[in-house]
């Protein structure tokens, strides 16, 4: 009996020790995209820039990353990520109990609402499976998004709807 113990907290210790190395590691590779970004920001490299930034918050959701998405974005004239990335940023502000990028992110937001195209993605019910996912350009559409406005770039769009066990549905929609 005592060996059972042992032996159960033995490997909830070692599952507590790999998910915080875990984390950590996510922050350090995410710090180091972040700052990759910045280079490539300051030598005019936008689009790459803005990938790592993508990836960053995706592995550490951070306010101040958010908003660097947000600018990198509207450099590129993709108003549409931008007004997302900047509605992300403020949210992550909330959490962070950071007033000052939340009044900043939420002003920026608020400067791009009619400059933006909208989308809006109907999924009716007869095909809504378990698991299924929109993809606009790469970025997730929430279900609770679908059937909305949908804040959108210009230009052309490459929609994607997929789930398990069903081929992808694709299409292109011209903004």
């Amino acid at each position: 009996m005592i060996a059972k113990r042992t032996a159960a907290a033995i490997c909830a210790l070692l599952v507590s020790i790999a998910t915080t190395s875990t984390a950590q590691d996510d922050e350090a590779r995410a710090a180091s995209l972040a700052r990759d970004a910045e280079k490539l920001m300051a030598d005019g490299n936008i689009a790459e820039a803005c990938g790592k930034l993508r990836e960053s918050v995706e592995l550490d959701p951070r306010s101040a990353t958010a908003l660097d998405i947000g600018v990198c974005r509207e450099k590129e004239g993709k108003l549409g990520s931008a007004y997302r990335a900047y509605g992300q940023a403020a949210e992550h502000a909330a959490k962070e109990k950071r007033d000052d990028r939340k009044q900043s992110a939420s002003g920026k937001k608020n400067k791009l609402i009619f400059r933006i195209a909208k989308l809006t993605v109907v999924v009716p019910d007869a095909v809504k499976v378990d698991g299924l996912t929109i993809r606009v350009n790469g970025d997730l559409m929430a279900s609770d998004e679908w059937g909305k406005e949908w804040p959108s770039d210009d230009g052309d769009l490459n929609v994607v709807a997929s789930a398990p066990g069903y081929d992808n549905w694709e299409t292109t929609v011209k903004m």
